[in-house]
This record gives structure tokens, C-alpha cells and sequence, in this order.
């Protein structure tokens, strides 16, 4: 078959093109870092690529749940270790009123300490976070049409009769997913902490103001155990509290670590290796240096020349 210089010309240029490929696709991945740019570079690559990214955001929504549920944790511990403040300090109250050599004009300023408590257990009880109340259950959001606060006294103006519990059931759960399936209950209600409305702690509290008021030293010392009854359940409540705060802890680790695992992966499987890219530039350049040199002296003088 005849070469003609017609057809070393094409297949140098078509040769020469390639090499200015590769040189471009080296610069590219120099100048950027990246191995992968199109799907081209690696089908199989961008499909793990895409999988380890979408493993990346939903770590990072887990790990934003787990803090807003640790958040939710944290205050409902200070309300319920204020409200055990409260419980403790009427009961040091009545265990002063339960004594019999106590006057009755004594007992009717404990009673007075002790309505300034039942007031403080409502601020307790009624304490928000993030603008949602945090023992009403699912009657968080402020300051819908004919709002009320979980708990409200009555009559409106103390000395309080009794509290009404305005908030949800203690079946009102509210979840957060810290895992692909899994849930986590961060809320404790009302009747949960305190009580059934009717024979909540904020009952227990009016009846020892009460009975101070009347001078009822024995029905006095029946509420110091009834106040103590109360104090258990907070305690038991807060170590519930302490004990979902832990197991968030250990999640929040894990999902730390395999953040730090995700990236590795997809840094082995987008990143370029750049101590090989730069060899294979140098290499690339040399190539097309050395093209460029052999296709002049193969491309052989034409007739034309000799006539110039």
C-alpha cells in the first residue's frame, strides 16, 4: 500500500490530538484534585462516589437529630433537677411544720413559703425550650389560637386552688431517628413528671400550704411521704433522662467515627493521586515532545519544496 505524506500528516495530528488529551486531563486533575470529573473518567467510581455521598448527608442529618435530641435532654433535666429543688425545700418546710411545739402563727408563714413554691413548680412546669413547652407533650407550639400554658392556676390569680394540666397524654411521643430506623423518645409529659392531674405534685403542694394554714400538724406529716413519693418519681424520671442522654452520647461517637470513615472512602475514590499525576504530565510531555520531533522528520519534503 502506498503511504502518502497526505496520510502521515492525519494520523500524526490524530496522534498528537491524544497525547493533548491526556496532558489537558493531568492538568485538569492537578488544577482540581479530583480523579473524577465526568462519568466517563470511572463509571463504577461515580456510583460509589454518589453512594458515599449520600451516606455523608444522611450521617450529617443523623448527627444534627442526635444534638437537637441531646439539646431537648439537657434542658428537660435542669426543669426536672429544679422542680426536685422545689419538692425538696416544701419538704423541709413541712418536716419544720410537723412539729408539735410549732406555733400556729409560724405554721401560717410556712404556709405562705410554701404558696411561693406552688408558684415556682407552675414556672417549672410550664419552662420552654426553643419556644415549645417541654411537659406538654404534643401542645408545643406558642401561641396558637386559644393558647394555654401546660399548667394553669386556678382561680387565675394565687392563692391557687388547684392546677389544671392543659398539655398532651403521656402517650405523645416525641421521636427523633438518630439511625436508618431508629427512633429515640426525647420527651417526658406532664402527668409522666408530675403526676395525673388531680393528684399531681402541685395537689400534694396545696394541700401542705393547707394544712399549714389550718394547723393540721398530723395531716403536716402525712405530706412529708407524700412529697417524697413525688421526689422518687423525679429521680427515676431523671435517671430515664441521663440514660437516653448517655445512649445519645454513644451514637453521636459512632456517627463521628464513620464520618471519618465516609470521607476516607470517598476521598480514595474521587481524589487524585498527585504524586502519580505529576509523573504522568512530565511523562505526557515528553511524549508529545518527542511526537512532535519524530513527525518532522517523517513527514518527508514534498516536490513543491524542490521547486522553491
Amino acid at each position: 500500500m502506498r503511504i502518502t505524506n497526505q496520510m502521515l500528516t492525519a494520523n500524526l495530528l490524530r496522534n498528537l490530538q491524544r497525547n493533548v488529551e491526556r496532558l489537558a486531563k493531568n492538568n485538569e486533575m492537578l488544577a482540581t484534585g479530583r480523579r473524577l470529573s465526568v462519568p466517563s473518567d470511572d463509571p463504577v467510581g461515580i456510583g460509589r462516589s454518589e453512594f458515599l455521598r449520600t451516606a455523608l448527608v444522611e450521617n450529617e442529618q443523623y448527627s444534627s437529630n442526635v444534638a437537637e435530641a441531646r439539646s431537648w435532654l439537657e434542658a428537660t433535666d435542669a426543669a426536672l433537677e429544679e422542680m426536685g429543688n422545689v419538692l425538696q425545700k416544701a419538704r423541709e418546710l413541712a418536716v419544720y411544720g410537723a412539729n408539735g411545739s410549732l406555733s400556729g402563727e409560724a405554721r401560717q408563714a410556712l404556709a405562705k413559703e410554701v404558696d411561693q413554691l406552688i408558684q415556682q413548680a407552675v414556672q417549672v412546669a410550664n419552662a420552654d425550650h426553643g419556644g415549645r413547652f417541654i411537659f406538654a407533650g404534643f401542645q408545643t407550639r406558642p401561641n396558637p389560637p386559644g393558647y394555654t400554658a401546660p399548667y394553669t392556676g386556678v382561680p387565675p390569680t394565687s392563692p391557687w386552688t388547684a392546677v389544671n394540666y392543659n398539655g398532651g397524654p403521656s402517650t405523645d411521643a416525641m421521636e427523633y431517628e438518630i439511625g436508618q430506623g431508629v427512633t429515640l423518645r426525647v420527651n417526658v409529659t406532664g402527668e409522666q413528671a408530675f403526676g395525673p392531674a388531680g393528684s399531681d405534685l402541685f395537689s400534694a403542694l396545696i394541700g401542705l400550704r393547707d394544712h399549714l394554714t389550718a394547723n393540721n400538724v398530723a395531716a403536716v406529716s402525712n405530706d412529708i411521704a407524700v412529697l417524697d413519693g413525688f421526689m422518687d418519681n423525679l429521680l427515676q424520671w431523671r435517671a430515664e433522662v441521663g440514660a437516653r442522654m448517655n445512649r445519645l452520647e454513644a451514637t453521636q461517637d459512632r456517627l463521628s467515627a464513620q464520618k471519618v470513615n465516609l470521607t476516607r472512602l470517598l476521598s480514595q475514590v474521587e481524589d487524585a493521586d498527585m504524586a502519580q499525576v505529576i509523573l504522568d504530565l512530565k511523562m505526557q510531555e515528553s511524549i508529545y515532545r518527542a511526537a512532535l520531533d519524530s513527525g518532522a522528520r517523517i513527514i518527508q519534503p514534498t516536490l513543491l519544496d524542490f521547486l522553491r
